[in-house]
């Protein structure tokens, strides 16, 4: 039969170990091993051996418990954000820290590997132990891993024995570079107010291959132009202005946007338009010098209005 009011005591490796314990009835005891309790902080495969005893009874042990305390860990991306942006000429730093969360310190020495092309294959070189458990990553946004451009996933994984092994993925938008002819900035000389005007040019990647789904975006003032950019197929768009409500006092004006499509590098384009009114001058007035006021006559005023823009 169970033998209730037995001493129980336990130690973990010879080390005495002090665990909760409940009596259930009938010889059956509860004992509860806490694996964050500071003796289990080494972490991997410990000897826990159980002891019981009673007056007038054999003391018996048993050792056949042998656990493996795996210590919990984070793993976070401390940069770049996600969604950030690189082109195929750039080289950037993937920023980790890899920590044990019971005993709040970072974790040296791990194994690091990251996918560039979201899983299918994983790379171990560039990586750099900081300290803290802090790893830095250097990527070539040319590496022949990726296989594709526009939005992907890059997973990171980070590993230790006796540690959880944690991935994690950074988001970034790979981007081909690309190319504006024939230029990114043009001063298109002088229009009268009222009169559209316009700018021709070809959006294409470095490879030559032209961009035709576009999106673009006014990045400073209006200047109360009306724009509109027509795509014009195979990589050329047409920027128009409608000019009827600007302001000439200030004029000439730099109007500036830029026009980017997933996957591509985005374009910067500045254009200066110098926006007149049409100057006029009244010439040749000729009038009667005196007529008297009581004569009944009227007076006749002959001048010839000038258009001084338009000379033809």
């Amino acid at each position: 039969e169970g033998i209730d009011g037995a001493t129980i005591d336990v130690d973990v490796n010879g080390e005495v170990y002090s665990p909760s314990l409940v009596y259930n009835g009938s010889g059956n005891y509860s004992i509860t091993i806490n694996c964050s309790d500071t003796i289990f902080r080494s972490y991997g495969a410990f000897n826990v051996r159980v002891n019981a005893s009673k007056l007038n009874y054999y003391k018996k042990s048993n050792s056949s418990l042998d656990p493996i305390i795996i210590g919990n860990t984070s793993l976070i991306v401390l940069s770049p954000s996600d969604d950030s942006i690189y082109t195929t000429a750039q080289i950037f730093n993937i920023l980790i820290q890899y920590d044990d969360v019971v005993n709040s310190t970072g974790i040296s020495e791990a194994a690091i590997n990251y996918s560039l092309n979201e899983g299918a294959s994983y790379l171990g070189d560039n990586v750099t132990y900081i300290g803290s458990g802090r790893y830095n990553i250097t990527v070539y946004a040319s590496h022949s891993d990726f296989n594709k451009f526009g939005f992907l996933d890059l997973i990171i994984n980070a590993s230790k024995e006796n540690y959880n092994n944690l991935s994690v993925s950074l988001t970034i938008h790979r981007q081909i570079t690309t190319i504006i002819t024939p230029s990114n900035s043009i001063d298109l000389g002088s229009v009268m107010r009222g009169l559209n005007i316009s700018y021709a040019f070809d959006y294409s990647d470095t490879t030559g291959s032209p961009i035709n789904e576009t999106s673009w975006e006014r990045i400073g003032p209006s200047y109360n132009f009306i724009a509109f950019l027509a795509n014009n197929g195979d990589g050329d768009y047409t920027i128009r202005f409608n000019t009827t409500n600007v302001d000439v006092s200030g004029s000439p004006y730099t109007f500036m946007f830029n026009i980017s499509s997933i996957g591509n590098e985005t374009q910067i384009l500045s254009i200066t338009i110098d926006v007149t009114i049409i100057q006029t001058d009244i010439e040749d007035l000729s009038w009667t010098s005196v007529i008297a006021r009581n004569s009944g006559l009227n007076q006749s005023i002959t001048f010839y209005f000038n258009d001084t823009t338009n000379t033809q």
